[in-house]
This record gives structure tokens, C-alpha cells and sequence, in this order.
């Protein structure tokens, strides 16, 4: 009986600290923190790229504990948070991932904006791929350009391993060979894609070689006896040509110019004589000439009843 006393009890402590997060304005409360959080880690972390050398004599001493460094009024800080943002700053940055720890301000404000309503972005594909950046990123930097602040001491470290199992030039191919991994799972590249993008840059390629180009003179063709008499006319033609527009520009032209008159306009009085003078308009007066055509230009279709004939029918029957 006591066993299941606590098998219970545990089961409804489970449930209220689920039922806790599922509320809704405990999602809000925690989402406002997050994004606090987020620009705090934000803030302080940049900072430290500026403010590292004055304040790591305190931090990184290791007769200073943090505690030490909170409560000891004598020791200030150049962070811009103060000694919070310091000792953050030099976790994550410094002891930690180097530039690549700003994945931790970026995972708590897309939590804070989720849990407050906005999803921008998937979570669970942002989790992965930060946790990618988070190793690859500080070996990257270090291994290239032997920065321990970029990097932090995960890169120091990580680097060093790697040089110690499969020497520089192992690291440098290990560290090419991850990110091409890491671009085609992320952008779901093939060999087929990477193919036919070659194949569209080609086109583009000969055609600036074909502009490049100069355009060479053809040689000059044998000409026959016919095509040279063609030529001999072909240069004697400009000659009248000339001489016609010669006398063109010499020739004057005579052009009359009609002036037109204008009509004059009648009154309703004035229009009634005129008509008692002319009398109306008779329109068959043109036509007083004309002749109805004879019926002997019709053709004759005859009666137009049907004639049978019995013989043709009789004909067809015994068909």
C-alpha cells in the first residue's frame, strides 16, 4: 500500500509541473523571461569582444573567486552589464564557444517568442543546428586563424585533439568535409543540382566568348567573268544617279494653289422661292432611259410538276 502511496504521489507531481508549463499565463510570464535573458546574454556577450582585456586580469585570477568578485566593492567592471555581464561573458565566450555562444541568446529569444505565440522559426531544427555551430564553428576559427577569443577554449581544445590524432592536414579536410556534409543536408543539395546549375552557367559562358571574339574577315572568293561585268555596271550607276538628281534640283516646279469659296447660306424664305422656280426633287428623271429587260433572257424551267418515267422504274425494279 505504501509503494503505490508513492507511485501516486510522484504521478500527481508530475502532472501539476506539466499542468504548471501548460498554462497560458505561465507560457506568457516565462516567455517575457526568455527574451530578457536573451538580450542580457545578447548585450553582454558583445561587450566582452570590446572589454575582455580590462577585466580579465579579475575574472580569469584565480585568487579571485566570483563570489569575491560580487561582494569586493574594489573590483569594477568594463562589461556593459556590470559584473553579471563579466562573468557570463567570460563563461560562455571565453571558457566556452567564442563567438558561436551567441546560438544561446538566439535559442532563448525563439523559445520566449513561442512560448508567447510566435512560432518564426522550427525550434527543433534551430536546437540542431546550433549544437552543429557550437562545435564546428570554435574548431573552424582556431584551427584557421588561431584565435582563442573567437574561438573560445572549446576550439582550443577540440583543435588540438584533432591536429594530435590526424595532423593539420587531416583537421583541414575533416572540417571541409563536415561542412559540405552540413550545406547538402541543410539545403538538400545533389549531385544531379549541382550538375544542372553547371550546365546553366555554360550557355552564359560561350556566349561572352562569342562577344569576346573578333569578328574575322572572310577571305575573298574567285570571281568569274559574269560576276566582273556585274561589278563594272554596279560602279557606273551611282554616275546616273547623280545626274538625275542634278536636274531635279535644277527643275522647277509649277504648283496651283486653289482657293477655295465658301457657300453662301439661304434663308427658310429664300429656299421657298427657289423650290416654286425648280419645283421638288424628282429622282426618276435619271433613270427616264431605262428598259426593263426582255422574258427572253430568263431561262425556262418549265411547268414545274414531276414527270415519271414508268420504263426507267421499271428498269430499277428488276435490279
Amino acid at each position: 500500500m505504501a509503494k503505490k502511496k508513492t507511485n501516486s504521489s510522484k504521478g500527481k507531481g508530475w502532472k501539476d509541473f506539466i499542468s504548471f508549463f501548460k498554462n497560458k499565463n505561465n507560457q506568457k510570464v516565462f516567455g517575457f523571461l526568455f527574451l530578457l535573458f536573451a538580450l542580457y546574454f545578447f548585450i553582454s556577450f558583445t561587450s566582452f569582444f570590446f572589454t575582455w582585456k580590462e577585466d580579465f586580469s579579475f575574472i580569469a585570477g584565480k585568487e579571485n573567486s566570483w563570489i569575491s568578485i560580487l561582494t569586493d566593492s574594489g573590483i569594477q567592471t568594463q562589461n556593459s552589464l556590470g559584473k553579471f555581464g563579466a562573468i557570463f561573458s567570460f563563461l560562455f565566450v571565453h571558457s566556452g564557444f567564442g563567438i558561436s555562444a551567441f546560438f544561446i541568446p538566439g535559442f532563448l529569444l525563439f523559445s520566449g517568442l513561442q512560448l508567447l505565440g510566435y512560432n518564426i522559426i522550427s525550434l527543433k531544427k534551430y536546437i540542431r543546428e546550433s549544437i552543429w555551430g557550437l562545435i564546428w564553428i570554435p574548431v573552424f576559427i582556431y584551427h584557421f586563424f588561431k584565435s582563442q577569443i573567437f574561438a573560445g577554449e572549446v576550439g582550443l581544445e577540440s583543435t588540438g585533439l584533432l591536429v594530435l590524432l590526424l595532423g593539420s592536414i587531416g583537421t583541414t579536410l575533416l572540417i571541409i568535409i563536415t561542412f559540405l556534409i552540413f550545406i547538402t543536408l541543410r539545403f538538400n543539395i545533389t549531385p544531379q543540382k549541382i550538375i544542372d546549375f553547371i550546365n546553366k552557367l555554360k550557355p552564359e559562358k560561350s556566349i561572352n566568348n562569342v562577344k569576346k571574339t573578333n569578328n574575322p574577315t572572310p577571305a575573298p572568293l574567285p570571281t568569274s567573268d559574269s560576276e566582273e561585268k556585274l561589278k563594272v555596271k554596279e560602279a557606273v550607276l551611282p554616275k546616273e544617279t547623280k545626274k538625275v538628281e542634278e536636274k531635279t534640283e535644277n527643275d522647277d516646279v509649277n504648283i496651283n494653289i486653289v482657293e477655295l469659296t465658301e457657300e453662301e447660306e439661304l434663308d427658310n424664305s429664300e429656299i421657298q422661292e427657289k423650290l416654286k422656280e425648280l419645283g421638288n426633287y424628282d429622282p426618276t428623271l435619271e433613270l427616264s432611259s431605262y428598259k426593263f429587260p426582255n422574258i427572253d433572257l430568263l431561262n425556262d424551267y418549265g411547268s414545274g410538276e414531276i414527270n415519271i418515267n414508268k420504263e426507267e422504274l421499271e428498269a430499277n425494279k428488276q435490279r
